[in-house]
């Protein structure tokens, strides 16, 4: 994984980690998980609703991720 790149948009450090089968550095990995659990915790919550289309950071890396490849491919 250390020698792959991060794969969010004009990111060149190397990818650390990833995030639904998408390498990530660090940085963008923290950023798009802290998101992601703003999404989900603000939709358990009445009145509070983060919307999907909100998600800016993940969507960045959305179109790498296996399940919106499989779920295109279906069309």
């Amino acid at each position: 994984m250390k020698h792959d790149k991060c794969n969010y948009p004009e990111c060149n450090k190397s990818a650390a980690t990833s995030f639904a089968l998408v390498p990530l550095c660090v940085d963008h990995f923290v950023l798009i998980r802290d998101e992601t659990n703003k999404y989900y915790q603000s939709n358990s919550k009445v009145g509070n609703h983060m919307k999907h289309k909100e998600r800016e950071h993940y969507h960045k890396i959305s179109y790498l991720t296996p399940l919106l490849n499989k779920e295109a491919g279906r069309k």
